[in-house]
């Protein structure tokens, strides 16, 4: 987790510098371990008490290419989240006449929103897994 607050594209771009990508749990498995990774982290960093509160962080998927399917950006494979928050997706244009084309993900309950991209919100970085 990284526990300061970047627009998405931003996000994406620290991850890259650093050789990863946003992470993004698919299934429930992944995401409890996620979760568990997530608040502990809030504990063990700084930046992470300080952000405490902010329940949504971005993870790697949009739908950029076509509104309504969404895929991982690290793969380019469709998505299909188990939970939507409430009323999403919507893609609303109410704040910004382009909608919501990227997802933020809710830390207590794993539930996806589709979002505008230049909101300020934590994100987590994920790295390939090691070759043997």
């Amino acid at each position: 987790m990284v526990w300061d607050k970047k627009d998405f594209y931003t996000a994406s771009q620290f991850c890259a510098s650093h050789g990863l990508t946003l992470a993004l749990p698919r299934t429930e498995p992944e995401r409890k371990i996620f979760n568990q990774d997530a608040w502990k982290s809030v504990y063990l960093n700084p930046n992470g008490k300080k952000y405490r509160d902010t329940l949504w962080i971005w993870v790697s998927a949009s739908d950029w290419e076509k509104e309504g399917d969404y895929r991982d950006l690290r793969t380019g494979q469709v998505v299909t989240p188990e939970r939507w928050w409430h009323g999403n997706p919507d893609n609303s244009g109410a704040v910004h006449p382009a909608g919501q084309d990227v997802i933020a993900y809710h830390l207590y309950t794993g539930s996806w929103a589709d979002s505008y991209w230049f909101i300020p919100r934590p994100f987590a970085c994920d790295c390939a897994p090691k070759e043997e």
